[in-house]
């Protein structure tokens, strides 16, 4: 009888030309043919005749095979690659020719191992990866957060700097935290929002390595990510309860944590700088003056003592003001547009994909890339007080950095090439909730199929 079924999965096989999709599907008709059988056993008949019945329902195996073939077909959505390529090769073109010849090299190798990442990852499976981390990975991304804050507090102040030691890996690293957060939430499938002020002081240990480098714009950019994945998942209904409950559960404790972190932030100058530059000519207030001169204003003369106390020997993070003060200050709208273009294109496609936790996961990768680009752009046009540790490659520069960010939107196009396969299962059933359940849920409970 197995050799029956076997015959009748390998005729639908040979019609499925996508590999990859042909296992998938083979499984979920090996478990239609099961389940059919099971029923017609349960009606009285013998288990050989009952498998013959099963199989005869499911059809024709040639036309079944075809119309699975025409059905699924790996998901192509190659416009935000397209577009962050054309846009982060104008933004290195121009960040080359501001660096040494000693600098070219690291920049260059990044950029081709980025590309090089994104172009492989997107043949990743994350939903196998999904399934084999099981219940682990929630502890497993609270260890590594933790390894990344005693490496980052162990290494001395002059590994932590930005162009050099391991401080800008380890920050590269943490930029792919919120996908593992968002993993993490797929565990917690069917808690009640409630619950979800739990979620606060996780966002914020798992933000805590990159507060240690320290750099308080890459925190505020992690937790601000983790904290619209796990908005995504409340407003996707992955959780039980009024939608309102669960946002209002996530938010507030968040906003009071990091109003407290804030008014502990020991560089208060620099928002008084910010908010009345004229009240500190000779520290920060004196960038923000410049800045604003440059481009709000269209100062000629301002853009000409930018371009003599900086350059393109400068510092190349700030490429967007240079160019602004060579070229003027359409290069800012223009980079503003490219912008708001990459993130309308990612946001598109995530709404269109079939799967709930597929959607969960695409806005943890979606959003430590748009925030950097949004933080990296607000800085330049003088419109935010902190630095940008992580400038973002799109639009600057950074090599570990830049390899990071094209590896995360490699996981983005896989994502999207893998919707016609991915299946949310049924929603858990939950016990009154505990603390074992937020770090260990059931394996068995997994709500994400495919």
């Amino acid at each position: 009888m197995a050799c029956e079924v076997q015959d009748y999965l390998n005729r639908v096989g040979a019609r499925i030309r996508w590999a990859r999709g042909r296992t998938y599907l083979l499984r979920e008709l090996s478990d239609h043919i099961e389940d059919q059988r099971s029923a017609f056993e349960a009606q009285g008949l013998p288990p050989e005749e009952a498998l013959n019945r099963a199989v005869a329902e499911m059809g024709d195996p040639e036309e079944v095979g075809d119309a699975l073939n025409a059905l699924h077909r790996p998901g192509r959505s190659w416009a935000p690659a397209l577009w962050a390529l054309l846009a982060g090769g104008i933004g290195v073109l121009c960040v080359l020719a501001g660096l040494s010849p000693g600098a070219l090299l690291p920049h260059l190798v990044s950029l081709s191992l980025g590309m090089g990442l994104m172009f492989l990852l997107r043949l990743t499976d994350l939903g196998r990866v999904s399934a084999r981390l099981g219940r682990g990975t929630l502890p497993l991304t609270v260890a590594l957060s933790l390894l990344g804050f005693i490496l980052m507090e162990a290494a001395p102040i002059s590994a932590r700097g930005t162009h050099g030691g391991s401080g800008p890996l380890l920050l590269a690293l943490g930029l792919f935290t919120p996908a593992l957060f968002a993993l993490a939430l797929l565990r917690l499938r069917g808690i009640h929002g409630f619950w979800l002020w739990a979620l606060s002081p996780l966002m914020y240990l798992l933000a805590a390595p990159a507060a240690v480098y320290p750099s308080i714009t890459t925190a505020l950019l992690l937790g601000g990510a983790m904290l619209l994945t796990a908005s995504a998942a409340v407003c996707l209904g992955w959780f039980q309860g009024p939608k309102w409950v669960g946002l209002v559960s996530l938010w507030a404790p968040t906003a009071g944590l990091t109003g407290l972190f804030l008014s502990l932030f020991p560089h208060l100058t620099r928002w008084t700088a910010f908010f009345h530059p004229e009240a500190d000519p000779e520290g920060f207030g004196w960038f923000f003056l410049l800045l604003r001169r440059v481009l709000w204003q269209g100062d000629a003369q301002a853009a000409a003592q930018y371009l003599q106390d900086t350059g393109w020997s400068g510092d190349p993070q700030f490429s967007l003001l240079t160019l602004s003060a060579r070229l003027g200050r359409p290069v800012m709208l223009l980079a503003l547009g490219a912008l708001l273009l990459f993130g309308a294109l990612c946001l598109w496609r995530v709404r269109r994909l079939h799967s709930a936790a597929g959607k969960l996961l695409a806005h943890g990768l979606f959003w430590p890339l748009f925030l950097q680009a949004a933080g990296s752009w607000l800085y330049n046009a003088g419109l935010s007080p902190f630095s940008m540790s992580l400038p973002f490659p799109f639009f600057s520069y950074g090599p570990w950095a830049m390899a990071a960010d094209f590896a995360l939107l490699g996981l983005l196009l896989a994502l999207f090439r893998m919707d016609p396969l991915l299946r949310d299962g049924p929603i858990p059933a939950r016990q009154p909730f505990s603390l074992r359940e937020l770090l260990l849920p059931p394996l068995e409970e997994d709500g994400w199929e495919g």
